[in-house]
């Protein structure tokens, strides 16, 4: 958890996504509850979802402290690069 709160590009395959509170939850890494970084789609990112499941991306942004998991939230399409 040494980056939390630090700006970091985060590369891995999404494995499952789930909507949960208006947002949608991709997880990267392996999927849920043993995935490695939550990455959360807000506003209009959501559309992503579909796909990015499956998908190795590279994620930019804030790196968060969610239930004990490390969490970037998305809220610009350009913070998703598809590798």
């Amino acid at each position: 958890m040494k980056y939390i709160g630090k700006e970091k590009a985060v590369d891995g395959e999404i494995f499952s996504c789930s909507q949960e509170n208006g947002f949608v939850n991709a997880y990267m890494g392996n999927s849920f509850p043993n995935h490695l970084l939550l990455v959360t789609l807000t506003g209009s990112c959501q559309v992503l979802a579909d796909r990015i499941r499956g998908r190795k991306i590279r994620v930019i942004g804030m790196i968060l402290s969610y239930k004990s998991k490390p969490a970037i939230m998305v809220s610009d399409m350009e913070q998703i690069v598809f590798l």
